[in-house]
């Protein structure tokens, strides 16, 4: 939870500097070639993360590798994330930074849980029905967690709903609970 609100402050101040200079597509790109260029060399992500690289190394690094494929909004951006020691946040950074931009443009996106992966066709049509009902554009992501037992958890924003069978034995327990306490069982 922590790593998400260093990685979500950072995303939103970045966003603001990117809007506020109409950068915001621009940014958005280049943290994500960023994220993929860490993604598919191991070895420049575990320097750049690497508490004991001193920080002029990792600037050094940062400027070979991405100076001239990336704007220098983002070129600054990194050094700051290397000034700050945040280089392990980069890919929530990213991601929360998309997560924004895409608020900004109207699309909203809904986690959807099941205790199995779920069939694609479920998934687009999850999607569809979602940006029917709530008059947007919704990107569904899919996960799997076994503590779901059965059925869907979907949550968009603050919204949850809470379809699976671990949150009905939940409520059933909550209901025999309040029972015991008006019959006076304890």
């Amino acid at each position: 939870m922590k790593n998400r609100t260093i990685a979500r402050r950072y995303a939103r101040g970045l966003f603001l500097l990117a809007r506020e200079h109409d950068l915001a597509e621009r940014i958005h790109q280049d943290l994500r070639a960023i994220v993929e260029a860490l993604e598919q060399n191991p070895r420049l992500r575990v320097t750049l993360e690497h508490p004991q690289v001193p920080p002029a190394r990792k600037r050094q690094l940062i400027e070979a590798v991405f100076g001239g494929r990336v704007s220098s909004y983002a070129l600054n951006f990194l050094r700051l994330v290397v000034r700050k020691r945040r280089e392990p946040y980069l890919a929530l950074i990213a991601e929360e930074f998309g997560r924004i931009y895409d608020e900004a443009r109207g699309v909203r996106h809904a986690r959807l849980t099941s205790a199995v992966p779920l069939p694609g066709e479920l998934v687009e049509r999850t999607a569809r029905e979602l940006s029917r009902a709530l008059g947007v554009d919704v990107r569904v992501h899919a996960e799997v967690d076994p503590d779901v037992i059965g059925g869907l958890v979907v949550q968009v924003g603050d919204r949850r709903i809470d379809a699976s069978l671990r949150g009905r034995l939940r409520a059933l327990r909550q209901r025999l609970a309040a029972g015991r306490t008006q019959m006076g069982v304890s």
